[in-house]
């Protein structure tokens, strides 16, 4: 299960960055071209896309620190400080 959440974790911070790259660069485009139509889809749009993507990688990872992977991790951080 660990292996899952932290997976799904990953991925879902690689789509994040994809989409904010992907927004930032659509939205230069959008004002390069003068189509506000273009930058305003993106900026709601796509950004409520991205957001539900962050709101998931949240989620895994918090529930994965619950795991007994993540408290092992945690275990390790703490005696390694």
């Amino acid at each position: 299960m660990s292996a899952f959440l932290s997976h799904a974790s990953r991925v879902c911070i690689v789509l994040l960055l994809v989409g904010g790259v992907v927004v930032t660069f659509g939205q230069v485009v959008g004002i390069a071209i003068a189509d506000a139509e273009l930058v305003t889809v993106l900026g709601t749009t796509g950004v409520s896309a991205i957001s539900v993507i962050a709101g998931l990688a949240a989620i895994f990872a918090f529930v994965r620190s619950y795991g007994r992977q993540g408290k092992a991790d945690q275990a390790k951080a703490v005696t390694d400080d």
